[in-house]
């Protein structure tokens, strides 16, 4: 069922430039657990030592905003975005490009987003989209890709990271809103399914 979610929320909004690029949410799903499994054990399962996801990107994309599909009732919820060292393995952090946080309540699993100043990925920098908060969540979602890197698009080498390294089994729902190359633009049957996407699914989208 978070699949078919998941696929909605890619096209829950675009932004038009005059030359016709587009900026739309990009969910990052692994390909051998496309579906990923709900958890509701009430517990932080490591988010205070900073769940994120580690990529390379292969041509230059601009962010927008940064988001994890969470669900946190009065907690104070961080982010963070950097360069790092290396794709895989253990990695150190180099220049932090974006943080921020605020204090969250869902209903539900939700995806919270935090909008950034427009921000470049350059084509074969290393970098990482983490997120930490201290105490349980109500309920927990994580993809169960045994530490397989995939890729989607221009972003490869994703897999989850939990503190400085990829060294686990899953990884959580996280998302980027990113303005695609130029000329890479939908065409009007996926514009007609964004706007039904954004309809059937009312997610509520926080900024800092």
């Amino acid at each position: 069922m978070f699949k078919h979610i998941l696929q909605a929320g890619l096209a829950s909004a675009l932004i038009f430039a005059g030359s016709l690029a587009v900026a739309a949410p990009i969910a990052f799903i692994p390909t051998n657990d496309a579906t990923g499994t709900v958890y509701t054990n009430n517990a932080n399962e490591g988010w205070d030592n900073h769940r994120g996801i580690g990529f390379t990107v292969s041509a230059t994309q601009t962010l927008s905003s940064v988001g994890a599909w969470l669900d946190l009732t009065n907690t104070d919820l961080h982010f963070a975005v950097y360069e790092i060292s290396a794709p895989q393995d253990v990695f150190f952090r180099g220049t932090l490009l974006a943080s921020g946080g605020s204090t969250v309540s869902t209903s539900g699993l939700e995806w919270v987003d935090y909008g950034v100043n427009p921000l470049t990925l350059n084509t074969g920098t290393n970098y990482l989209i983490e997120f930490w908060f201290n105490g349980p969540s109500n309920q927990s979602f994580y993809f169960n890709n045994q530490n397989a890197a995939w890729s989607q698009g221009a972003y490869t080498g994703l897999d989850g990271t939990l503190g400085d390294d990829f060294y686990n089994s899953t990884v959580a729902a996280f998302r980027v809103n990113a303005l695609a190359p130029s000329g890479d633009v939908p065409e009007p049957a996926s514009l007609a399914l964004i706007g039904a996407g954004m309809l059937a699914l009312g997610l509520r989208r926080r900024r800092s």
